[in-house]
């Protein structure tokens, strides 16, 4: 059975370890970067399905960082923190989003025409 991050959390020791560790920074960063590059990318009207509403770029970019994030480590690091790992970069990938939809305002743009 695996261990999740609350597992990981109560092993004060492990925790510390993690902690102090830059693997902290590394998952934090990359949870900033994917959604910073996701809202980016979804700017482009093209780049958007149908179904597609800014009201769950949050949730997309956090799913994003959480399936993503473990190429950013080596298989020893990955099995000694990984829930915590991902753990960070979700709550920073969701941080973000929410700094970008309010700062942008772009909930409240007008659509642009489609391209002829």
């Amino acid at each position: 059975m695996e261990k999740t991050a609350a597992d990981l959390r109560a092993d004060s020791g492990l925790f510390e370890a993690y902690r102090c560790s830059p693997h902290v920074l590394t998952a934090q960063n990359y949870g900033d970067r994917v959604a910073t590059s996701l809202f980016v990318f979804m700017l482009n009207p093209e780049n958007r399905g149908p179904n597609f509403t800014w009201a769950g770029f949050e949730d997309m970019a956090a799913g994003r960082a959480e399936v993503d994030v473990f190429m950013c480590f080596g298989d020893q690091v990955w099995k000694r923190y990984g829930p915590l790992i991902q753990e960070d970069a979700v709550r920073s990938a969701r941080l973000r989003a929410q700094g970008l939809l309010k700062n942008s305002g772009v909930e409240t743009w007008l659509p642009l025409p489609a391209p002829a």
